[in-house]
């Protein structure tokens, strides 16, 4: 969707129980919030949809940047099930570019994840994601999506050399100031309902790797159990 224009969303529900859908971090009207029961006004208060029945969630984003849809009111299976994914609010007169502006939806390996537990985490809803293609001297955008239940993912992009560097240029939908998106050390902890984008510019052909790590933060320790994202760049 586009900062500042009218859209809408229809959501329908196929399961076999009421649920809601909530648009994490975004700017919109109380009622299409998704929170059902608590959304909208005192004699106007959005409901849970129904097996079978759809909501209509209308918003005009006053800004652009990486966003979250997921489940609401919902079991915690609905969510490690997959409920939940980006919603990218572009500036007007952009259009999105798969190739230079890449997602990665970090998330729990499916139904029965604890707190902790030692499954490898699932990036874009696998634990062996398919490969990414860059090329060398050009600029990416690189938008984050956390959305476990309960983990924490230690996330890095390393070469066999080591930490490679990006510039984080957006914290949960909104701009980091020009001032303070300097090179850094390329990595970062992911936990729910955090997005952060990254600029990064791969300065040679080679081997790359992005590495999720799960991180048990009650306990302050690794699982061990990596998810790994190969990253080829070739000559531009």
């Amino acid at each position: 969707v586009k900062r500042g224009e009218p859209a809408q969303i229809v959501v329908h529900n196929r399961l076999s129980t009421p649920i809601a859908v909530h648009w994490h971090g975004i700017e919109l009207e109380s009622y299409s919030d998704g929170d059902a029961g608590w959304s909208g006004s005192t004699n106007h208060i959005a409901p849970l949809m129904a097996p079978g029945d759809s909501f209509v969630a209308r918003m005009t984003p006053p800004r652009a940047g990486t966003f979250i849809y997921h489940v609401h009111g919902g079991h915690g299976d609905q969510l490690v099930s997959g409920l939940y994914g980006p919603l990218v609010v572009l500036e007007p007169g952009r259009t999105f570019d798969p190739l230079a502006d890449l997602l990665f939806v970090l998330s729990e390996p499916g139904p029965g994840s604890r707190l902790g537990d030692e499954k490898a985490p699932f990036v874009n809803g696998s634990a062996s994601p398919s490969p990414v293609e860059m090329l060398a001297g050009r600029t990416y955008r690189l938008r984050f999506i956390g959305i476990p239940a309960n983990d924490a993912y230690w996330t890095r992009l390393v070469s066999a050399s080591g930490l490679q560097q990006w510039r984080l240029i957006a914290r949960d939908g909104a701009d980091v100031p020009a001032d303070l998106a300097e090179l850094q050390p390329a990595r970062f902890l992911a936990w729910a309902g955090i997005t952060r984008d990254f600029e990064f510019t791969p300065t040679e052909p080679g081997e790359l790797s992005l590495e999720l790590n799960v991180g048990n933060v009650i306990a302050g320790r690794l699982s061990g159990r990596i998810t790994r994202v190969p990253i080829h760049v070739r000559e531009r």
